[in-house]
Formats: structure tokens, sequence, C-alpha cells
């Protein structure tokens, strides 16, 4: 199965982006980090290219409270990790609004307005994708994300 995260628009201090299904049906906005040429750790967005999901097994600090928080019970158990990224580890698709909360993950979301560069519904985006995926990773499915910049190289 193949997912898709479309960069369309970066800052000096973030990436917005549009994510898409196995269908190419839009689902939700996407918010990083920025580009860099080198990466500077929590303040990197992960490179381009194409990505398998997995399940984080370890119950790190952002696991438990995820675990503890009460608007994602009873459907939350592990993050969904995107695996394999050169240089980066513990890189989750998870909830958020803004830069601070991205540490080079991919934080979902509905644009604000891209002025203000933050999402809203994180929580309700966030949902919508981990109940339909996180099923699937769990069953052994192979699912692949792949993140294009826009034309023309970095954004």
């Amino acid at each position: 199965m193949e997912l898709t995260l479309q960069r369309v628009s970066g800052t000096k201090q973030d990436t917005i982006g549009d994510f898409y299904d196995e269908t190419h049906k839009f689902l939700f906005n996407t918010l990083e980090d920025e580009y860099r040429d080198k990466k500077v750790s929590k303040e990197t967005r992960i490179w381009a290219g194409r990505y398998k999901l997995g399940i984080q097994e370890t119950i790190t600090p952002k696991t438990q409270k995820y675990l503890d928080d009460i608007r994602l019970k009873p459907w939350f158990e592990r993050h969904i990790e995107i695996l394999n990224v050169p240089q980066f580890r513990g890189v989750y698709i998870h909830l958020g609004n803004d830069e601070d909360d991205t540490d080079a993950c991919v934080l979902t979301g509905d644009w604000a307005n891209k002025q203000e560069r933050k999402v809203i519904h994180s929580v309700v985006r966030y949902k919508q994708f981990y109940t339909r995926y996180y099923p699937l990773l769990k069953s052994g499915v192979d699912i692949y994300l792949n993140i294009f910049d826009e034309v023309g190289g970095h954004i």
C-alpha cells in the first residue's frame, strides 16, 4: 500500500503539505519542520523519499503521554513510525498544531490558514489516519509513505 505526502509550501521555519491515501484521495494537511541541507536535531524535516511505516513498540515519553491522553482513548496503542530515515530516529506521524510540535515528525490537521502556518483539527485528522492504518500495520500489511517536494527541488 502506498500513501503520499506532497509538500506544497516551505519557509525558514516550517513546511506544509497535503497527505493522500492509497487511492490518491486527499486526507488532510501536514506540518513539518523546515528544509535544511544538513540535519539539525529537532529542527529539520526528513528527506523526500519512500519510507516504510511501522509500529513503534517502545513506550517512549511521547507514547506514554498519548496513552494517558483521554482524547486518544481507547483507540491509541503505539505510534506509527516512519522507518529507516537516513540520519533520523523516532520519526512519527502524530498530532500537533505548529512547528514547535514537530521535532522532524509529520503533524496531521487542516490548515488554519496559510499565513498562520499552523494546523487545526489535529486530533480529528490523526484519529482518522490512525484508526484506518494502525490496524493494517498491526495485521502485517506493508504500508509505504512517498514524500515529494514540489517540482524543481526543495521548498
